[in-house]
């Protein structure tokens, strides 16, 4: 066996390595003594990757043997080559187009883009290390291995498969892997976090494939994105407000304008893409680092690379059928830093459904990915088994939490605090399922709440089920109030959380910025049959909304079919008209 892969990298290494970083390293070497040349380790993102290759390149190093580590992006070649330097404790060398390059220096970093055009600059090589390996299909990467077929190969990434989901075995002899999210986040490296899912969340019907995942103009075609643009403004103002936070768009355009509407509404924001000069680029990601703008969009730029332990949450508005994708967008939230209690994620795409939450059990193999814990599945008639749709349209708020302690086929919570909504809402659910176990139509949900008289919100989140209109809920209601009290027309009276959903239902029907606006700072505070009473937080915001009072008329008049007079406060003072 070969010497240098009996030490242990403790023993070698002047930094302070995690216990699972060290395991990690020894099972690299290991499957090295055992005659495995070509490695793949697979470490979940912000779980210091860099920090693990990097030590093995310093032992490479401290014998006299050059390594390369490849890179497919700037971002990528600086913070390794940064990395390096601070645990080789010696000069690294960058290859790349506008660095002077030194080739005799033991350690370089190299673009992928700028090695495969410079043949032979560098002739023996001990290690070639493949950062981000899941790139490493590609044909340049290919033609820069086999310079060196004696070197000893390591590639490191997140996700170990192709966007197909097809492993490696290609490429590599064996696959070692460290500790998974799940319990990343339970020794406290990785922090906690919070997803919330958007109950009407990107469209992808229709939408044609293209190189494994959706194609850009379909996306872009199937979705308002100007309308969406306003959502995501919403969702941040309700769950990440004031927080840092970077957002993943389908294309340039939209990703622009994201920023121009954040800006509008007072929130720095900025737009970053490949086609940003380079210069530009770092500053405003230095600028992003410190907090001078809060929200950073992006197109197809940081869904790998970006190692920002502050950032505190992203923001999906870019369907994939990529677990890779998925997984690479929100380990970009996931580092722990001081003060950083919970990560916030904002799906506003079936992403979370379709791939499962970041902290589920996957197994990683050369030949792909399998499930730890199963989904629960439903059997068509002809016996088929096939996995149940994940039902996130039921929260009465714009986006539903999702908490990071359950996994799909458990219990999807409803934002409520009160302890009679949570018993509704568990009533609803059991419904749910067992209609779906049993293959009954939808409808029989419907006579099911008949017989039980269930508050508001579960009519209105059955009516979303079914793709009513919004008033129906109210209908089925005052029906069932009617029904109760035979001898008196109902009056509805409405429990503030009870009329915190109807508002919600109102303010859907306004504009965006409308939108944001009156949920921020105004609230419903009585309605019935022809009376509303909306109190604003202050005189400036009551004089705003004051002016729209013909449109708000309106729309209670369209979503309820009944004329009601709309009444404005301050501070439970109704003022007159």
């Amino acid at each position: 066996s070969d010497p240098k892969f009996s030490m242990k990298p403790s023993e070698i290494v002047n930094y302070d390595l995690r216990d699972y970083q060290i395991n990690l390293i020894q099972d690299i070497y290991q499957q090295w003594k055992e005659g495995n040349t070509r490695v793949l380790a697979q470490l979940p993102t912000g779980a210091g990757k860099t920090i693990c290759f990097a030590a093995i390149a310093r032992e490479f190093a401290c014998r006299s043997e050059k390594v390369i580590i490849l890179a497919h992006r700037e971002e990528l070649v600086l913070q390794a080559a940064d990395k390096l330097r601070k645990i080789t404790e010696q000069d690294v060398g960058i290859i790349k187009a506008k660095y002077r390059p030194n080739y005799s220096l033991s350690v370089q970093v190299a673009s992928v883009q700028s090695l495969v055009r410079r043949a032979s600059v560098i002739e023996k090589v001990g290690l070639v290390i493949i950062d981000e390996a899941h790139h490493s299909t590609a044909k340049t990467y290919r033609q820069i291995l086999e310079r060196y077929p004696d070197a000893y190969q390591l590639g490191v990434t997140a996700t170990p498969i192709r966007l197909d989901g097809v492993g490696f075995r290609d490429l590599f002899d064996e696959l070692v892997c460290g500790l998974t999210i799940k319990e990343l986040i339970k020794q406290k490296y990785l922090s906690r976090f919070r997803l919330y899912a958007d109950p009407n969340p990107m469209s992808t019907k229709g939408v044609r494939m293209a190189q494994g995942d959706y194609s850009v103009k379909g996306l872009e075609k199937a979705n308002n994105i100007l309308h969406l643009s306003g959502q995501l403004i919403e969702s941040y103002l309700e769950y990440a407000q004031g927080k840092r936070c970077l957002v993943f768009a389908i294309n340039i355009n939209h990703s622009q304008m994201i920023a121009a509407r954040y800006k509008e509404v007072g929130i720095p924001a900025f737009h970053l893409d490949g086609k940003t000069p380079d210069q530009e680029r770092r500053e405003a990601i230095e600028k992003f680092r410190k907090g001078e703008f809060l929200v950073l969009t992006n197109c197809q730029l940081f869904d790998e690379g970006l190692d920002i332990p502050g950032l505190e949450a992203v923001q999906i508005a870019k369907p994939t059928k990529s677990l890779t994708k998925w997984l690479q967008m929100v380990g970009r939230v996931l580092r722990p830093s001081e003060g950083k209690q919970c990560a916030v994620i904002l799906d506003h795409t079936k992403n979370w459904a379709i791939h499962g939450l970041p902290n589920r059990e996957r197994i990683w193999t050369l030949d792909g990915v399998e499930e730890k814990e199963k989904v629960q599945s439903s059997r068509k008639k002809n016996g088929e088994v096939v996995e149940e749709e994940i039902l996130i349209a039921e929260s009465e708020t714009v986006l539903a939490e999702i908490d990071e302690s359950i996994d799909e086929g458990q219990k999807i919570e409803l934002n409520n605090s009160d302890e009679t909504e949570k018993y509704w809402s568990k009533i609803y659910e059991n419904l749910l399922y067992e209609q779906r176990a049993n293959e009954y139509n939808k409808g029989w949900v419907y006579y099911r709440l008949k017989e039980l008289n269930p508050p508001l919100f579960i009519w209105q989140a059955y009516g979303r089920l079914r793709g009513y209109h919004t008033k129906w809920a109210t209908y089925r209601f005052q029906e069932q109030s009617s029904q109760s009290s035979p001898s008196s027309q109902p009056q509805l009276e409405f429990s503030p959380s009870e009329l915190a959903k109807i508002f919600d239902i109102i303010l859907s029907e306004f504009s965006p910025f409308t939108r944001v606006l009156m949920r921020s700072h105004t609230k419903l505070l009585t309605f019935n049959d022809d009376t509303a009473i909306i109190g604003a937080r202050n005189s400036t915001i009551l004089s705003l909304i004051r002016n729209k009072k013909a449109e708000i008329e309106s729309v209670f008049k369209s979503v309820f079919n009944n004329e009601i007079k709309v009444h404005f406060t301050v501070e439970d003072s109704v003022l007159d008209e």
